[in-house]
């Protein structure tokens, strides 16, 4: 036969709270987290990631101004050559 256990809500919650504590600190070990200096490491990770994100997009920005103004000169090129005022030799 099975032999139930009755444990007070109290006391259950007690050794919830301990288990995740103890799982949360092995996680944490586990990424090298666990000492003092963790918070910093995150808060540089995070400004790093920032500045990279920043960075992506200034250069997608660049390239964006760089490729309009590439394809406003082609268009004004071809225009000219349409209308004749630069002269082109299709011999």
């Amino acid at each position: 036969m099975t032999d139930l256990i009755s444990i007070s809500e109290e006391k259950l919650e007690k050794m919830l709270s301990r288990a995740c504590h103890r799982g949360a600190k092995k996680a944490l070990e586990a990424v090298g987290l666990h000492d003092e200096a963790a918070g910093d490491d995150i808060r540089e990770l995070r400004s790093v990631l920032s500045g990279f994100r920043d960075a992506k997009k200034t250069v997608w920005r660049a390239f964006l101004g760089w490729l309009t103004r590439w394809a406003i000169t082609l268009f004004l090129i071809g225009i000219c050559f349409k209308m004749g005022l630069i002269p082109w030799d299709k011999s």
